[in-house]
């Protein structure tokens, strides 16, 4: 579920496809603001060029996502290109409680990343990197004091109290920022 930008045609296609291959549902739903943009960005080969049936103009209710999620084992995340750090996508998994698959290696920073629970697939390739075993294995539930770092709650109380702690599983050039 989401905007159609940049390569997410692409990398989605790829992931159906292996799921198909594989004997594994998968949704998808793309969304465009506008028919407008549609055809401009076909013309100008900004988005994948998604056949015009496969593109929704229409949102989807907080409902409908949430029932979405649910049913749902793990949900894909496609970071913009240009994008550094978590997705709300990401953060949004993470408090569902179900398994990510990312093109982002940023996550393995996170202190949240667990191989068992986090897939990161090569936004070129992402067939390459899909395991079946990733959807077999046992759910290996994340902390809930990890998921509460992560929380509308803890990102306040870090804004107005200053209390903040750097992860020591964070690299060095990217931190994790918990708030006790």
């Amino acid at each position: 579920m989401g905007t159609v930008h940049s390569d997410r045609y692409s990398v989605i296609k790829e992931v159906k496809d292996w799921c198909d291959d594989n004997g594994l549902r998968c949704y998808f739903y793309l969304y465009m603001h506008r028919k407008t943009f549609y055809y401009i960005n076909k013309l100008i080969g900004k988005t994948g060029n998604p056949p015009f049936k496969e593109v929704s103009f229409k949102k989807l209710s907080a409902t409908e996502i949430i029932n979405i999620v649910k049913s749902s084992q793990a949900i894909l995340d496609i970071e913009h290109v240009n994008q550094t750090g978590l997705t709300m996508r990401t953060l949004e998994t993470i408090g569902a409680g179900k398994k990510l698959i990312t093109t982002n290696p940023d996550v393995k920073a996170y202190d949240f990343y667990d191989e068992r629970r986090v897939m990161v697939i090569d936004r070129c390739k992402p067939g390459k990197d899909l395991s079946l075993n990733f959807f077999s294995e046992d759910d290996n539930k994340i902390p809930e004091s990890t998921v509460d770092n992560y929380s509308i709650g803890a990102w306040l109380k870090n804004i107005l109290d200053g209390e903040s702690q750097i992860s020591d599983n964070a690299s060095t050039d990217r931190k994790s920022v918990h708030v006790e």
